[in-house]
């Protein structure tokens, strides 16, 4: 008698959450391509669409649709009926408002998520091999001349690029959200802090003896942003992530905090290949 009831109130459940849910997200929710690639929940061959199954489809497709008209409220459109989920097309990173509509055409159409995330990860293994050449000269310029730093140093990039490999195993939109955002904090590394290391040599460690504790305090703010992608249903807390705590984290690094229009570049420079490798299937889908 308790299964039965238990059974019951989750079919309860899963119904009074499913009339939440327009008649398109009903349609795209029955799409297993679309289900695993924006929804990032993958159904193995041989499994039943179980009840906790179906109640996490659903409650991810009502984050989904959430996002989707937050996204809509901060770019300032004036949606008509039946056009709440019009596409961009974005053709560059300027602004926040640029990576929110990029963000909503993602979400709205699988096979330009699955092009997105193959292109971001592409880069994401560049920026590795990069940041794996600038240790490799860091070390040797500071060759010991600093008690316990290439130690301290050489440990703390190993586990950068252990999450990094764990991070691009990620897939639907949380997936994309949770790449770029580790991404950023790379490129951040890359173009500005190791740049000033390998120029600056000994002194500038000498100089900035809280570098490495500066570096794990950045991608510390990591943390935040996974538990956003976990937690709120706005595109506001997000882009808020990207341009509030970790420009305040950089600060930690080399004394100064990263401006709005720095990051906006970095992340930028991140995005234009996600937006060739997606480019023309948009304009084509739009015309």
């Amino acid at each position: 008698m308790y299964n039965i009831k238990k059974i019951l109130k989750e079919e309860l459940f899963i119904y009074n959450s499913k009339i939440q849910l327009s008649e398109e997200s009903l349609s795209l929710i029955n799409n297993s391509y679309y289900v695993e690639h924006i929804l990032g929940i993958k159904k193995e061959l041989n499994e039943n669409y179980s009840l906790n199954l179906r109640k996490q489809i659903i409650t991810e497709q009502l984050i989904v649709e959430n996002l989707l008209d937050s996204i809509n409220k901060y770019v300032g459109n004036i949606v008509g009926k039946g056009k709440e989920k019009a596409m961009e097309v974005v053709d560059s990173i300027t602004n926040l408002k640029d990576i929110a509509k990029l963000f909503k055409d993602l979400l709205l159409d699988p096979e330009l998520m699955v092009n997105a995330i193959l292109s971001i990860k592409k880069l994401l293994l560049k920026t590795i091999n990069e940041i794996k050449q600038s240790v490799i000269k860091i070390v040797g310029i500071i060759n010991n001349k600093i008690s316990g730093f290439t130690d301290k140093f050489e440990k703390l990039m190993l586990h950068i690029e252990k999450v990094a490999t764990s991070v691009s195993s990620e897939t639907g939109w949380k997936g994309f959200l949770m790449i770029l955002g580790f991404l950023t904090l790379l490129s951040y590394l890359e173009q500005t802090v190791f740049g000033k290391i390998i120029n600056g040599g000994v002194n500038f460690i000498l100089q900035n003896t809280n570098i490495i504790a500066g570096i794990s305090g950045v991608f510390n703010t990591f943390k935040e942003l996974k538990e956003l992608a976990l937690s709120t249903f706005e595109i506001v807390p997000i882009l808020t992530w990207f341009t509030g705590v970790v420009a305040s984290a950089t600060k930690e690094i080399i004394g100064s905090a990263l401006i709005g229009i720095e990051l906006i570049n970095i992340i930028g420079d991140i995005l234009t290949p996600v937006i060739k490798s997606v480019y023309w299937s948009k304009k084509l889908r739009r015309n």
